[in-house]
């Protein structure tokens, strides 16, 4: 008589596989799988990572651990005079004016944002800010658009997000 093996379970070609066997089967199928996706995730995705030099870091406080990642930094200026500024420190605050830095390596793009009464200020968690919930060192956003009459890069905010 012939046997089949599947594994360590040997079949008989004249033994019909049993609801038990399926199942045993699907399982083990299962499990492999989901270790083999965990493994390939753990490869791509390290808890720790290094890019451009820039190491992230662990803040552990009494309620949750947090993982806070550097800064993502972006600068869009469209043929419009549309602009989209990311990860910019506040520098100085006057008079309603901004004054914001990104800096890229040994470069400093600083801007000056000029905010009116219609600038929408936000937190990361979308909810309603003031100018005066901003303070110097805070990680910004800034949409809006570029004034084209001076020589200086300047920002005429319609929204900030405070980060």
């Amino acid at each position: 008589m012939q046997r089949i093996a599947l594994g360590r379970v040997f079949i008989r070609p004249d033994e019909s596989l049993s609801i038990e066997k399926i199942l045993f089967f699907s399982m083990i199928f299962s499990i492999l799988v989901l270790l083999l996706g965990y493994l390939l995730f753990t490869i791509r995705h390290p808890v720790t990572s290094k890019a451009s030099g820039v190491s992230a870091t662990y803040v552990v406080s009494k309620e949750t651990a947090n993982f806070i990642s550097p800064a993502m930094l972006e600068v869009h200026i469209a043929n419009n005079g549309s602009v989209f500024v990311r990860g910019a420190t506040v520098s100085s605050i006057t008079n309603g004016d901004l004054g914001i830095s990104v800096v890229w390596g040994s470069t400093d793009f600083s801007w000056i944002v000029k905010t009116t009464a219609v600038t929408k200020f936000i937190n990361s968690k979308g909810k309603k800010q003031t100018l005066a919930d901003l303070k110097i060192g805070d990680i910004v956003n800034v949409t809006g658009s570029l004034l084209s009459n001076s020589d200086q890069l300047i920002v005429s905010a319609d929204y900030i997000r405070i980060n």
